[in-house]
């Protein structure tokens, strides 16, 4: 139920059509310990979510093990590309949203510290918050 609560929650944030969770992704989730608990597992879907392109479901192969997505040299790249492939620069964007997004939320809003806390110059920082139409601090 968390899972599906969560999957809707990111999808609606990044207004995206809202994606279900597969019986063996959700038995996939089950079989972890998460023990990062939710926060962990949010971040689970959010990646799953920014790579699955238009597929409207999520399956087992879209979440890779819990000590996996704490990596962020993991998080951060492409695991595999799905079969069916996907929409390279909608992808990155999204990514790249999260990742200003969470820097942001992390500081406070503060973009000063979430532009040294992502190795930016501020001004940058706040070009690429632009560029993608703005970023949301909610959550």
């Amino acid at each position: 139920m968390l899972a599906s609560y969560l999957t809707a929650k990111i999808c609606a944030a990044e207004g995206l059509p809202v994606k279900s969770l597969t019986a063996a992704a959700l038995a996939r989730l089950e079989a972890e310990s998460w023990p990062g608990n939710v926060r962990q597992l949010e971040n689970a879907l959010e990646m799953a979510i920014a790579l699955s392109g238009d597929r409207r479901e999520l399956t087992e192969r879209d979440f890779p093990s819990p000590e996996n997505v704490r990596s962020p040299e993991v998080s951060c790249g492409l695991r595999r590309l799905p079969d069916e492939g996907l929409n390279y620069e909608e992808t990155l964007a999204r990514i790249e949203r999260s990742i200003l997004e969470q820097a942001l939320r992390k500081t406070g809003g503060n973009k000063k510290a979430a532009a040294e806390m992502l190795g930016l110059k501020r001004t940058t920082l706040s070009a690429k918050v632009r560029s993608l139409g703005g970023v949301a601090l909610c959550g």
